[in-house]
């Protein structure tokens, strides 16, 4: 769809016409108020005006009752939520930390749940997707090789396919230069 057309289609309530004249005297769309705003009342990047974006973030605010009473509760005494928390950690063993820290290392960088790991490595037998072989340091998990693009997980990995897939994905144009020295030889 071309910028016209959708402006002809009225995205906005308003013509093409009004859009470029608000545009040349530095007059911004809000998205809150839906009209045309002095540059001014933004703050950076932001699609609200100054006022819209305080309304929008004080009705946010009021909208989360519980996590404000949560907040209110901690700030009343803090140093009794810091003791609750570091003796729930102390309390924990080597083993209970260290899992408690993968799942979440799972779930933040790669959006998958330990059970889903779990099933990828029982899929491929516990052995590297590329090499077909196991992890070579002993107490080492397999690698999870993913998209730096898209985030979306394709496999497991050894360390050295892993370092290997890694450097080639950033050196692609180096290939066909690697391929024909091993040929000389």
């Amino acid at each position: 769809m071309t910028t016209p057309e959708r402006f002809r289609l009225g995205k906005y309530g308003v013509t093409r016409e009004q859009w470029l004249d608000a545009l040349s005297r530095g007059e911004r769309w809000c998205s809150g108020c839906k009209k045309f705003e002095s540059s001014d009342n933004f703050r950076g990047g932001q699609t609200r005006c100054r006022v819209s974006q305080n309304s929008y973030l004080n009705a946010r605010y009021k909208k989360d009752v519980e996590r404000e009473e949560s907040r209110k509760k901690y700030w009343a005494n803090p140093q009794k939520a810091r003791d609750y928390q570091k003796k729930l950690r102390s309390s924990w063993t080597p083993e209970q930390r260290k899992l408690k820290h993968r799942i979440n290392k799972l779930s933040w960088k790669y959006r998958i749940t330990l059970e889903q790991y779990d099933a990828m490595v029982a899929e491929q037998g516990n052995l590297c997707a590329i090499c077909g072989r196991p992890q070579r340091r002993a107490n080492r998990p397999l690698c999870i090789d993913h998209d730096h693009k898209t985030g979306k997980v394709r496999g497991l990995l050894c360390d050295f396919c892993n370092q290997l897939l890694g450097f080639l994905e950033n050196h692609r144009d180096r290939i066909p230069a690697f391929e024909a020295y091993l040929k000389k030889f």
